[in-house]
């Protein structure tokens, strides 16, 4: 390996069968090298298990950037432009603005960095209900609505909810958190419609 280059490589499985693409990278290509080996086993039908990157010395998953570097990795921007937008901390994951946003929106982006940065293949019904508290979403119904929304919009395994009552995301869910990323960090979020209460007039 070059002295000047980061070797990385994206472990993943294709029809059952382990898979791993590898490749070498100036420091600075390396969220957008991550990026593209990972739409190259897309391509093949895979599902990515695992990222890694090397430097000479072999470094460990679990550092304090981890999680955002693979989350930036999936979302194929840069893990410095990531930071000021989420944040890990204690296998939990904070969200800028999550509650200014579309409640939809903002419960896809913290499954998707759970499954992505935290490389959790779901999460629970109590473990999301404490991530929506953490990350200050309201709203005016109970959670097992919010979730049957997710689920209507086909943006959540159905079965597994079903039967497990987990929660982990469908390619079309996935889809939506890519989305809802990349417009919070442009600025143009959709954000969320606050109805005004009608005020009683005094007789």
């Amino acid at each position: 390996m070059s002295e000047n280059k980061i070797e990385i490589s994206v472990m993943g499985l294709v029809e059952g069968y382990a898979v791993t693409l590898r490749m070498e990278v100036l420091p600075d290509r390396v969220a957008e090298s991550l990026g593209n080996l990972l739409n190259q086993l897309r391509d093949q039908g895979g599902t990515a298990v695992q990222t890694h990157t090397e430097t000479g010395r072999q470094e460990r998953e679990q550092t304090a950037d981890g999680p955002i570097n693979r989350l930036a990795a999936e979302l194929e921007m840069a893990g410095s432009a990531l930071k000021t937008h989420v944040g890990f901390k204690d296998k939990t994951v904070q969200i800028t603005k999550a509650s200014q946003i579309m409640v939809t929106d903002a419960l896809t982006m913290i499954i998707f960095s759970v499954e992505k940065g935290l490389g959790q293949p779901s999460l629970t019904v109590e473990d999301m209900q404490n991530l929506i508290g953490l990350n200050g979403v309201k709203y005016e119904y109970p959670t097992t609505t919010a979730i049957f929304n997710l689920k209507k919009a086909g943006y959540i395994n159905a079965s597994l909810y079903d039967q497990e009552q987990k929660l982990s995301l469908t390619p079309r869910g996935e889809n939506n958190a890519r989305k809802a990323f990349k417009a919070l960090i442009e600025g143009a979020a959709p954000k969320r419609k606050i109805r005004a209460r009608s005020k009683k007039s005094k007789k």
